[in-house]
């Protein structure tokens, strides 16, 4: 599995996005690359993420399905049911315990969010 380098919708400005979904966009979060935490709203227009619909750590559901806000890492919508998005992501050096446990719980509620085919 690796991401499509062209697939997530990019907001150049997520003020309007943070503004009808605050709780999203709360917070700092650390950008792989970037000396300190950033402010999330920051993080998603740097890695060129899609609107945040829900989040939690670097990890967030977005109108187009599972993104990192870490790094550009997009997992689409029809792919949230493949079985193996842990087991794959961590063999990345850069995915962590905390990003396992943030990535789950973003994980089982994009499935909820997108039903199986």
């Amino acid at each position: 599995m690796s991401p499509e380098p062209s697939d997530p919708i990019e907001l150049k400005d997520h003020s309007q996005a943070a503004s009808r979904n605050p709780k999203a966009y709360e917070g700092t979060v650390r950008v792989e690359g970037v000396i300190d935490d950033v402010p999330v709203q920051r993080a998603a227009e740097l890695v060129k993420c899609g609107e945040l619909l829900d989040r939690h750590g670097r990890w967030a559901i977005t109108e187009f399905g599972i993104e990192c806000l870490a790094m550009y890492y997009p997992i689409r919508s029809d792919e949230v049911h493949d079985s193996d998005w842990l087991e794959h992501l961590s063999e990345k050096s850069w995915f962590s315990l905390d990003d396992g446990r943030d990535f789950s719980a973003v994980w089982k509620k994009a499935k909820e969010k997108w039903p199986a085919p």
